[in-house]
């Protein structure tokens, strides 16, 4: 609103472009479209139609920025003034509700700390009674396949609770209110695009462009990007590939019979090469590449937004100089190698074939749908449309830009000394585990045998100890699992985000245990 306030819109104006950015700014804009409605289809005055909104939102924040909105409206101040002084307070709030937030997350994750040896505890103790005389093999089941994953799904829970999405889908507009466009969300096979028009207009021309458009999304599916535009589909090549390794692995005779008793021999016999052979080798080759699609997915995305504070303000300053929005655009993007000015340089490109301005630059960020960049050039969309001189609300969006920057950067820095106390937490968990494998259990077996006549008062068999080794080695799976999926979303609030500390946490576990035992 001060961006636009700045580039000349009234109190009226401003009201209409929130209430028509739900994509951007989320419930905010659709507390502004009830005003806008109650102004256009129930011919309220403006004063009430804020006085109402206000009265009915459940927002305390909103409620005060439209009240204190209304008393600037009604006494005549300035409104560009108030409208940057709320700005700062703005910032401010979010500054100080982002350093909250870390503060929440960084004290559960020394909670996960104390969470995740619980279940390393009970292990010894039930372990330590059942190698005296009293097994208890179903509490040890429990406990492994039980307590280990409950602990961490709950934990994941109550991260849940604090996160906080960031506003707007990130897809903006069309100037004839459509979101018609070629973007990455809508498949390879998409040929939503001539079919529209085709639609609007009779010319078999379309049909024409329709067919070469299905083969071209045909020929998109042998191109690797599809899997970095939807990486699911890396599933429709891993899960066959790990269903014929598997075959394969049953054909050469290292995977046990199917049969309930053949297997339960076989793992307790060779836990490690059985576990390996029927579930983690399969799963990496079905979740690597999905976490590497992923991964890329996420880093092509968000390269965009990397320099964007300074190519804006590169647009400023041209803008400031006397050129025009399309002009400043074309200065911003030469010999810049940025990928947002490649962006740039495409749009302008477009403009000169004669393509919309505002259509180009909303095709531009729908293609990558950050929220972020969704903001950015919404303001610079719509000021662009009242006039050429919109350097204010250039400037304004660059300051905003470096405001994001700066939170963004101190959120990384605070969750990546998270993902090393979770990552050295559970090599400390592996290390302990080891050590009761190759160290604890044998000697305790040794003392019970030693002493048998002294422990058979106690109950009566001991505990074998291949089953004890076996829960060893799943305990340890399955907290490489669980911690790989809690790193993840902690750094990115993502459980995909996760798969790929899942993929190197499970493979370590193997390959040392595999190593050490």
């Amino acid at each position: 609103m001060y961006a636009l306030s700045v580039g000349g819109a009234d109190h009226v104006r401003l009201i209409a472009e929130v209430a028509d950015s739900e994509a951007t700014y989320g419930e905010v804009a659709v507390a502004f479209r009830r005003i806008h409605d109650e102004m256009t289809y129930f011919n309220r005055d403006y004063r009430s139609a804020v006085e109402r909104v206000a009265e009915a939102t459940p927002s305390d924040p909103l409620e005060q920025f439209l009240t204190d909105l209304l008393s600037i409206v009604n006494s005549g101040g300035d409104l560009t003034r108030f409208l940057d002084a709320e700005k700062d307070h703005q910032l401010q709030s979010v500054q100080q509700s982002q350093q909250a937030r870390l503060d929440v997350l960084e004290l559960f994750g020394q909670a996960y700390l104390s969470l995740s040896t619980v279940p390393m505890f009970a292990l010894i103790v039930f372990v330590l009674v059942s190698l005296l005389g009293d097994p208890r093999p179903v509490i040890l089941y429990s406990v492994v396949y039980g307590l280990i994953p409950g602990l961490n799904l709950l934990f994941v829970v109550l991260l849940a609770t604090t996160k906080k999405d960031e506003p707007g889908s990130g897809r903006l507009t069309y100037e004839d209110g459509t979101t018609l466009s070629v973007t990455p969300e809508q498949g390879p096979l998409s040929v939503d695009v001539a079919s529209a028009y085709a639609d609007r207009h009779d010319d078999p021309v379309f049909d024409r462009i329709r067919r070469r458009e299905i083969r071209h999304a045909l020929g998109e599916l042998a191109s690797p990007d599809v899997f970095r535009e939807r990486p699911t589909y890396t599933l429709a090549v891993t899960v066959p590939v790990a269903f014929a390794v598997l075959c394969v692995e049953y054909a050469l005779g290292w995977l046990a019979p199917l049969s309930i008793p053949g297997l339960q021999a076989a793992f307790l016999a060779a836990p490690v090469p059985q576990t390996t052979a029927w579930v983690l080798l399969p799963g990496v080759l079905v979740l690597a590449p999905l976490a590497a699609a992923i991964e890329w997915r996420h880093r092509s995305r968000a390269v965009i937004t990397e320099t964007m504070t300074a190519d804006i303000r590169k647009m400023a300053n041209a803008n400031e100089a006397g050129n025009s929005v399309l002009e400043s655009i074309r200065i911003a993007a030469e010999d810049n190698p940025s990928p947002l000015a490649a962006e740039l340089r495409q749009a302008h490109r477009k403009v000169r074939y004669g393509h919309s301005l505002s259509d180009s630059l909303v095709e531009l960020t729908n293609r990558y749908r950050r929220p972020r960049l969704a903001r950015s050039i919404k303001l610079i969309e719509r000021a662009q449309r009242a006039s050429d001189t919109i350097t204010g609300v250039l400037r304004t969006a660059a300051k905003l830009s470096e405001t994001r920057d700066e939170l963004d950067a101190e959120y990384d820095s605070r969750m990546l000394q998270q993902v090393a106390i979770l990552t050295v937490t559970f090599l400390v968990l592996l290390g302990v585990l080891l050590f009761l494998r190759v160290f604890f259990v044998p000697t305790i077996g040794e003392l019970v045998t030693s002493n048998r006549s002294a422990t058979e008062s106690l109950t009566g068999p001991v505990l074998d100890q291949s089953v004890i080794n076996l829960l060893y080695f799943h305990a340890a799976l399955l907290q490489a699992v669980m911690t790989g999926l809690v790193t993840g979303y902690i750094r990115r609030t993502s459980l995909w985000a996760g798969l790929k500390y899942v993929v190197v946490y499970t493979v370590l576990t193997a390959g040392v245990w595999a190593l050490v035992t």
